[in-house]
């Protein structure tokens, strides 16, 4: 299973990028952060039922996709004390928790909102994801802001506390000046799902200052029973430090564990068939320009690079919306009495 998460920064102005997205990498669930829409506003996204949580200021939001077919349960979410603003979605699929986390910049990560969505799973494997704007090296995070760091240190805990991992591989998920190493996204869960579990960061795609992030889930690992205390050996538990154990194993197993998978498990195409009618060869070329100038700034975060990449990234906007009204007017000039009403 294919999870794509990305913090789009307004759902309907990044909705092409979005589609463009689906079509290549071909998601089975789609996690939105600040979708940056109004309860009223009606969105639709082809081949996807989807649940949804706004807020009425029209800021942050998460929208999570799932594709039609999957069955899956939505967790009931409103007895969980929540901190103003924080917003969460959790769905059950398959024989794991998916639970999807938009915390804004300015707000503490709340330990006790982390604690409340973790016995919601009932101990089945869970999968915690989204933008905490929490910053920690623990997943490759060097910012450091005062309230980013506290919220890296909560989540820090609550995973040591429960025996999480990070997925995260240390790539920054966040565009910023001086190619400042940001990682406001991440994505931890439970040791039965990491060996089957890819991550990967696919920067400069969207127009968003945040990259989205894909993930790969394959069957849940079952915990083996046959294990049996033999095979801790001499070992005095009772002097053990088990929060240098704890982080041993994340900096250490979990990385050889994705690199492991990254080297044995090949990548699938995805399929074109979820396009856009009005895309032309123009269109591809500003997006290959787009993408030069980013690769151009990360091995020279220059300030002259950065300026390149936002002009580009503007370039690229305007084109794909002239683009897009141009096919609309066309369309819609082309119109009769005699067009089907399903055609049109």
């Amino acid at each position: 299973m294919k999870i794509l998460h990305w913090n789009i920064c307004s759902f309907r102005r990044n909705k092409d990028s979005l589609i463009r997205l689906i079509r290549d990498f071909s998601p089975h669930i789609v996690i939105i952060n600040e979708s940056f829409l109004l309860p009223h506003i009606k969105i639709s996204l082809p081949g996807f039922s989807f649940v949804r949580e706004d807020r009425p200021d029209c800021y942050g939001g998460i929208i999570v996709f799932v594709r039609y077919g999957i069955k899956y349960g939505v967790l009931d979410v409103s007895a969980i004390q929540r901190v103003q603003r924080c917003q969460v979605i959790g769905i059950t699929v398959n024989s794991f928790t998916l639970v999807a986390v938009y915390n804004p910049p300015d707000l503490r990560v709340s330990r006790s909102i982390l604690d409340q969505l973790l016995e919601l799973s009932n101990g089945s494997p869970v999968v915690f994801i989204g933008d905490f704007n929490a910053h920690n090296l623990a997943w490759g995070s060097r910012i450091a802001s005062r309230v980013g760091i506290e919220s890296g240190k909560v989540i820090l805990d609550f995973i040591q506390d429960n025996g999480l991992l990070i997925l995260n591989d240390g790539n920054a998920t966040r565009f910023t000046r001086n190619d400042t190493h940001s990682v406001p996204d991440i994505v931890f869960c439970s040791y039965q799902i990491v060996p089957d579990f890819d991550f990967q960061v696919l920067g400069g795609r969207g127009f968003s200052d945040h990259f989205p992030i894909l993930c790969q889930l394959g069957d849940i690992m079952e915990p083996d029973k046959s294990l049996k205390s033999s095979a801790t050996g001499n070992c005095n538990f009772n002097k053990a430090d088990w929060v240098l154990f704890s982080r041993l194993v994340f900096s250490t197993i979990s990385l050889l564990l994705l690199q492991s998978a990254r080297k044995a498990i090949p990548s699938r195409k995805g399929n074109h068939k979820f396009g856009l009618h009005w895309w032309d060869e123009e269109c591809s070329r500003v997006i290959r320009l787009k993408r030069e100038t980013f690769r151009g700034y990360k091995n020279n975060p220059s300030d002259e690079n950065f300026i390149n990449v936002k002009k580009n990234y503007a370039l690229c906007r305007r084109t794909l919306r002239a683009k897009r009204k141009s096919s609309l007017v066309k369309f819609c000039e082309s119109l009769s009495p005699f067009n089907r009403v399903s055609e049109v």
